[in-house]
């Protein structure tokens, strides 16, 4: 697939099936969002993966319709229904930069997963339940 064509297919899916999403394939995954550029090659990027952990993914679905209340109810059954979970922490220098690095490094990842047939979802919400997380 050119990347032209993923640009153009790329969508935020909230549903999923029981589509089997194997280990190699969430490694190359992130491995090709680690490819991203970074503002003076900082990578500022670093994950969480929650891969088939089904009560740990609850818990967090559960914790931002705590916060957000019903307009996260969406994002949070997706959350749910999903094979894996990866969040992306950044360490945060200059915020500018280091905000734009993670998001480029997470539309690789958006992009890659296309390609690979994975079905994906930025989750922009789970800002609202970052300190939380970090306690997890």
């Amino acid at each position: 697939m050119q990347v032209n064509e993923a640009i153009k297919e790329r969508r935020s899916i909230r549903n999923y099936n029981d589509q089997m999403l194997n280990e190699s394939t969430l490694k190359e995954i992130i491995n090709l969002g680690i490819l991203a550029p970074s503002a003076k090659n900082t990578q500022p990027w670093y994950f969480k993966v929650i891969y088939k952990d089904k009560i740990l993914k609850e818990k967090i679905a559960d914790m931002l319709v705590d916060k957000m209340g019903n307009i996260a109810l969406r994002t949070s059954n997706a959350i749910k229904t999903s094979e894996a979970l990866v969040i992306v922490y950044g360490n945060i220098n200059n915020e500018v930069f280091d905000y734009s690095s993670i998001g480029a490094c997470i539309e690789n990842m958006l992009l890659s997963a296309i390609e690979l047939g994975v079905s994906s979802l930025w989750i922009g919400y789970i800002l609202e339940i970052e300190k939380e997380l970090r306690n997890i």
